[in-house]
C-alpha cells in the first residue's frame, strides 16, 4: 500500500466548488482528504449552464472494516432478538443506534453500534405506533420514519420508540416505493400525485411535506421485460442484470437520472432541466454468450410448467450491456454514492458534492430490495445466506490507507 497525490483539471472559476466540496467530505468522517491517486482526474465544465464533472482514472481505493453482524444463522432453537423474519429496511442514528425494519414480525428493532439488542418497537395494528406493514424506513434528524403503506400513512417514532404522530400516505406500488435518504433532515417518498395524475417523489422535512418532483421520466427507455399469460396465470422475465432508466430524489428538490448500463448521472431540477452530469470513464460490462444462454435457460424453465403460454414479446431481447450501477443513494450530508456492478461482485463509489469521485470501495452483494445506508464513515447494508436468512452488517469506512486500483 502507498499514498499518493491526485491531479486535479479544472477551470478557473470552478476551482473553488471543488476546494469547498473536498472540505464538507473531511467534516463527515475521520479520513484523509488528498483527492486520490495520481492516476484520477477530475475534468470540470460548464457549457450552456450545465456542469459537467468527468472523473478519469481509478482514484483511491478504500478498506471495510466489519463492526458488527446482525442476524441469527439457520433460525434454530428459541427465538432472538437478531432473528428477522424479513428485513425491509436499515438506517443508523447519530449516536451509531441501529434500527432494523422487520417486515414479517410489524416491528422496528434497535441494536447498539456493536450489535446488541436494545428494543423493540411496534407491533401489528392500526393504532398509535402499530403497523399494518413496515416496508421501508428513514430518519428526520433523530426521528424514525416508517413507510407503512398497509395503514397508509408514515408513522414517526422516536430513538426510544415513543409514538410521536403521521402523516397521510398516497401509496403505489412497485419494487422501487420505499424511503429515499436526501440528507440528514430531508427525505422522499414515492407517492400518488394529489390529482391522481401521475406518480411524484413527495419531499419530507421534520416541519412538513414540502413541493415534490416527477418521479417518472418523461423519456422511453429499452425495456427488457417480457410479459407472459398463461392459463390462470401471468408471469414476467427480464435478465437479472438487464439495465434499466434510475430516477430517484436527490437533494434540493433535484431528481438524479442515469440509464444503468452506462456510468453517467444527470441531475435534473424540478423543471426538468439538466443542471449538472457526473460521470466516470469505466467500460461498459459486456455479457458473454454463456451469460445470454443461461437466461435464456431461465426463461424456458418459467415458461415450462405453464398451461399455453403466450408472450409479449416471444423471447427475451438480448441487451447490449450488463447494468453497470445498481443504486444511486445520498448520505446524511447529501453527498452521492454509486453501488456499481463489478466483474466478480459489488463496489460501492463515494463523491463530493460537485461530482468529484473520492473513492471507492468494495462491498458484498446485498439483498434485493433493501437499499444500503451510509452515514459519516459508517456503511450498513444486508446479505442473505445460502437459506435465505438475512443479517444486517455494519462497516467502518477506512479511508486513510489510501491505495490505487490495483496497488
Amino acid at each position: 500500500m502507498h499514498r499518493a497525490s491526485a491531479t486535479t483539471s479544472i477551470s478557473r472559476k470552478m476551482a473553488l466548488p471543488i476546494a469547498a466540496a473536498c472540505i464538507c467530505w473531511a467534516c463527515g468522517a475521520d479520513a484523509d482528504t488528498t483527492a486520490g491517486s495520481a492516476e484520477l482526474v477530475v475534468q470540470v465544465d460548464t457549457v450552456n449552464g450545465v456542469v459537467r464533472v468527468s472523473n478519469h482514472g481509478p482514484g483511491p481505493v478504500w478498506d471495510l472494516v466489519e463492526l458488527a453482524r446482525i442476524g441469527a444463522a439457520g433460525g434454530v432453537g428459541p427465538e432472538r432478538p437478531d432473528e428477522f423474519g424479513k428485513v425491509t429496511g436499515v438506517v443508523a442514528g447519530a449516536d451509531g443506534t441501529i434500527y432494523v425494519a422487520d417486515g414479517l414480525a410489524y416491528e422496528v428493532r434497535a441494536f447498539s453500534p456493536d450489535g446488541e439488542p436494545l428494543r423493540r418497537m411496534g407491533r401489528e395494528g392500526g393504532g398509535p405506533g402499530e403497523f399494518r406493514a413496515v416496508l421501508s424506513l428513514g430518519l428526520l434528524g433523530d426521528t424514525l420514519v416508517v413507510l407503512d403503506p398497509g395503514n397508509g400513512r408514515l408513522g414517526f417514532l422516536s430513538p426510544t420508540g415513543d409514538w410521536l404522530g403521521q402523516r397521510l400516505y398516497n401509496r403505489v406500488s412497485g419494487p422501487e416505493v420505499r424511503i429515499y435518504q436526501t440528507g440528514a433532515h430531508e427525505l422522499s417518498i414515492p407517492a400518488v400525485r394529489g390529482d391522481g395524475m401521475g406518480v411524484v417523489f413527495v419531499r419530507h422535512r421534520a416541519a412538513g411535506e414540502l413541493e415534490s418532483v416527477p418521479a417518472q421520466p418523461e423519456v422511453e427507455a429499452p425495456s427488457y421485460y417480457v410479459f407472459c399469460r398463461a392459463t390462470g396465470r401471468f408471469v414476467y422475465f427480464v435478465p437479472e442484470w438487464a439495465p434499466s432508466l434510475l430516477r430517484v430524489p436527490a437533494p434540493g428538490g433535484q431528481v438524479a437520472e442515469s440509464w444503468s448500463g452506462v456510468y453517467r448521472i444527470a441531475f435534473l431540477d424540478s423543471a426538468g432541466d439538466t443542471v449538472r452530469v457526473v460521470e466516470r470513464d469505466l467500460p461498459r460490462l459486456i455479457p458473454t454468450d454463456d451469460e445470454w444462454d443461461r437466461q435464456v435457460a431461465q426463461f424456458d424453465s418459467m415458461l415450462a410448467p405453464l398451461s399455453a403460454p403466450t408472450c409479449d414479446p416471444r423471447r427475451p431481447p438480448r441487451p447490449d450491456e450488463k447494468a453497470l450501477i445498481r443504486a444511486i443513494l445520498f448520505d446524511d450530508r447529501g453527498r452521492l454514492w454509486v453501488e456499481r456492478r463489478t466483474e466478480d461482485g459489488s463496489a460501492l463509489d463515494a463523491f463530493d458534492r460537485l461530482g468529484a469521485l473520492r473513492g471507492s470501495v468494495d462491498i458484498p452483494t446485498r439483498a434485493e430490495g433493501v437499499p444500503i445506508f451510509v452515514r459519516g464513515d459508517r456503511v450498513y447494508l444486508v446479505v442473505q445466506d445460502e437459506l435465505g436468512v438475512d443479517s444486517v452488517l455494519a462497516f467502518e469506512l477506512r479511508t486513510a490507507a489510501v491505495r490505487t486500483a490495483g496497488g
